[in-house]
């Protein structure tokens, strides 16, 4: 009885995508400032494995790659790096091979990159006794010292260093107090730099993945604009006076400091998306004006990096979350 053939190239391509991860790892990891960039083209190796040779194989591709670091950079750090990349390459992999929109790989990739955020937290806390808190929220004042002495040697008036200050790096006491809202930013940005860095890459090898739709026509879930106005109205509330009416006093507001704080991380994030959604029919209504793309491009990037203007954009975005400024103006026009 002959034996089956067994088909060498998914060994063959395993083998290279796992020495592959292990020279994107190598450099993450020796190399400070360049080592930020290449720990996202980590997981694309590990996707790639998945989509032409399924999970299986991939698992294995992260097993072997996590031996070979475990062997140069030590156990403990090479089982973190590879599990915790590894995963993320994983979920994204599997979204891909099924066919599932933007939105939901991109939802996949959070879900995978917390998987791994709890797991370095675990490891960081079991083997090396650190503390938590310390690890997601670091104590930034020495920092702040240190750039403000910098900042007035170079003549900055001491009061613009302040806010300059307060705005890039926030008191501990405040990163503290919004630290869910925070790591609930953190791994969608990550996720969402994962997803573009495969998406760009996947084509080069014969697969093309739907990216997000035209930033011109993002806009989010009609009952985001509610859930921010109630979280903030009661945020507000908390030490708020009785209010009289017809000769009657209401108590209106609440004294828990758990509460306001659960507000706020509500409130923080969706602000932020509120904005991004004015900002989105800013450049809605600028592209219908003819206005060429190299300016709106530049006006929506002026909006993004002036905080005096968030708030307007902010605005806008609520607006547009309830009225849909963009589906009035097609139906006038139709």
């Amino acid at each position: 009885m002959s034996r089956p053939r067994v088909n060498p190239r998914p060994l063959t391509e395993g083998a290279l995508f796992a020495g592959l991860a292990v020279v994107l790892a190598l450099i993450g990891f020796f190399v400070p400032v360049i080592g930020i960039f290449v720990s996202f083209l980590w997981p694309v190796p590990i996707a790639l494995m998945v989509v032409r040779h399924g999970v299986r194989t991939a698992i294995l591709t992260v097993v072997v790659a996590g031996i070979v670091l475990s062997m140069v950079i030590g156990i403990l750090e090479g089982a973190v790096m590879s599990l915790t990349l590894g995963v993320v390459g994983l979920a994204i992999g599997y979204a891909i091979l099924r066919g599932w929109n933007a939105i939901s790989t991109i939802l996949a990739a959070s879900l995978a990159v917390m998987v791994g955020l709890a797991v370095t937290l675990a490891v960081s806390v079991a083997f090396l006794k650190l503390d938590a808190l310390t690890l997601l929220a670091p104590d930034m004042s020495e920092a702040a010292k240190q750039v403000s002495d910098l900042y007035q040697k170079f003549g900055i008036p001491k009061e613009t260093t302040a806010q300059v200050m307060k705005m890039v790096l926030p008191p501990r006491d405040l990163l503290l107090a919004t630290l869910p809202a925070g790591i609930l930013m953190a791994v969608l940005i990550n996720a969402l730099i994962n997803f573009e860095v495969s998406r760009r890459i996947m084509p080069r090898f014969g697969y093309k993945v739907p990216g997000l739709p035209a930033f011109r026509d993002w806009r989010f879930p009609r009952y985001f604009a509610l859930v921010f106005i109630v979280a903030q109205v009661i945020g507000a509330l908390k030490g708020a006076p009785p209010v009289e009416v017809w000769g009657r006093a209401f108590n209106i507001g609440h004294s828990s400091e758990l509460l306001a704080k659960a507000m706020f991380n509500i409130s923080m994030p969706l602000s932020i998306w509120m904005m991004l959604q004015g900002l989105s029919i800013g450049y809605f209504f600028l592209s219908r004006f003819k206005l060429s793309r190299v300016w709106t491009n530049l006006l929506v990037m002026f909006v993004m990096f002036n905080p005096g203007l968030w708030q307007i954009a902010l605005i806008f975005g609520l607006m547009d979350n309830v009225f849909d400024y963009r589906r009035l103006v097609t139906a006038r026009q139709s």
